[in-house]
């Protein structure tokens, strides 16, 4: 059932909690899922709740080693990021997107635009909104 929710995917956020190690572990379980289905997904693994260990409110569980590791055996790309504060979170979803607007191959359906997305019909005439 999970599969149709990445059916057809070109990036994918794996997100754990630094400070939870078995969310990092249950991790590994998601990037399999994801490239047993969408082989040529890009993945992004997002370690959340930096703002719990730079605080000092919690301690880290997960290495940056432990994930680096990990990242480099599935070929993703890693940020560690607080939603509470912020930090990288703006980093993270502008990587996403420069990777599609720098590579038009990700658009489906778009190739050679370069990143412009124009809308069209299904017999090519152009869209004055994604609506109409």
């Amino acid at each position: 059932m999970s599969s149709m929710y990445y059916r057809n995917a070109k990036a994918a956020l794996i997100c754990f909690d630094l400070t939870d190690a078995s969310s990092f572990e249950k991790a590994d379980y998601w990037v399999k899922q994801i490239l047993t289905n969408e082989p040529n997904c890009k993945m992004y693994l997002c370690g959340t709740k930096l703002d719990l260990i730079e605080d000092e409110i919690k301690e880290r569980a997960v290495s940056k080693n432990s994930v680096e590791h990990f990242a480099k055996g599935c070929n993703a790309e890693v940020f560690e990021t607080s939603s509470k504060t912020g930090t990288n979170v703006g980093a993270l979803f502008e990587r996403v997107s420069y990777s599609f607007l720098s590579n038009s191959d990700l658009l489906p359906g778009k190739q050679g635009t370069k990143g412009r997305l124009k809308l069209s019909n299904s017999d090519g005439v152009p869209k004055s909104s994604c609506c109409s």
